[in-house]
């Protein structure tokens, strides 16, 4: 079989992991990046410069470069809006697919952020997300627009963590934290290791080359949504920090849902952090 030819639309921390894991799993692949800023990605081939909220001048980037078999989005917002790289963005390149004549795959990364659940609910692949945020119709219109290609792959991540998004850790190591965490009623989170989240992707990919995917959308999750209590006790008392604060707050006005991951075990995937418990051992065994 010939070389995977891979395009990623965003060259950040998720598209390089992939990289070196597709390295890792001696995938034989050539890579391009596409990027607004100039200058070297470590692990990619080929980075072309052009700005997706620019049709114009994405299409003459594009235009003679060889025809990627899977294109990765992986693009978030930074100093765009939700809507431009959530949906212009997505909707500009494929504009630009057709006019190329390309048949590429597409895997699209989404969030679980997509649901509008508030009441600590268990949602799946075929639950109907009811966004409600602005930001979580922003995200179902970009998936409903990506559905639209008929060679696309969603996968929906929840909160990734790992090395360099230890958020939570800090927030609780810090002294002059004074953001209560929310007790009861529990308010659920769904995360993903960093490392877990490469893998998941490079296990898409080899599934799209494969072509043996069964679904058109996964969830990229571990096997333990949690109540964030119960997350910020057990590293509170890992690492010996002070006891946060709590809050006990009757009604939450924002997102508290559990996601299951059915599909991508059904898949065969396998996750060297199935918990939070796994996952923050390995952080904070490794942190001073």
């Amino acid at each position: 079989m010939k070389k995977l030819n891979i395009l990623c639309l965003g060259c950040g921390d998720l598209a390089t992991g992939l990289m070196t894991e597709l390295v890792r799993l001696n995938i034989p692949f050539t890579s391009s990046g596409l990027r607004r800023s100039q200058g070297h990605m470590p692990g990619f081939d080929q980075i072309v410069n052009a700005d997706l909220l620019k049709p114009a001048q994405l299409l003459q980037a594009l235009s003679s470069m060889a025809e990627p078999d899977i294109i990765v989005y992986t693009a978030t917002p930074g100093d765009q809006s939700y809507k431009d790289v959530y949906y212009q963005a997505p909707l500009n390149m494929l504009n630009v697919i057709e006019q190329l004549g390309w048949q590429s795959h597409w895997l699209h990364v989404s969030s679980t952020g997509v649901f509008g659940h508030t009441h600590g609910e268990w949602v799946h692949e075929d639950t109907q997300p009811c966004p409600q945020s602005q930001r979580s119709k922003t995200l179902y219109a970009s998936e409903q627009l990506i559905q639209s290609y008929k060679k696309s792959v969603i996968i929906r991540f929840g909160g990734i963590y790992g090395e360099g998004r230890d958020y939570l850790t800090r927030r609780l190591a810090s002294s002059t934290n004074t953001k209560p965490v929310q007790r009861t009623p529990a308010q659920y989170s769904n995360r993903i290791h960093r490392r877990d989240a490469v893998r998941a992707l490079a296990f898409l990919v080899n599934k799209i080359h494969h072509n043996t995917l069964q679904w058109n959308l996964y969830h990229g999750v571990d096997a333990a949504p949690v109540a964030l209590a119960d997350v910020a006790q057990y590293i509170t008392a890992c690492r010996g920090y002070p006891e946060p604060s709590w809050q006990d707050q009757a009604q939450l006005n924002q997102q508290n849902k559990r996601v299951g991951h059915r599909r991508l075990l059904q898949e065969g995937f396998s996750w060297l952090f199935p918990t939070y418990k796994c996952g923050y051992d390995n952080m904070l065994t490794n942190k001073p």
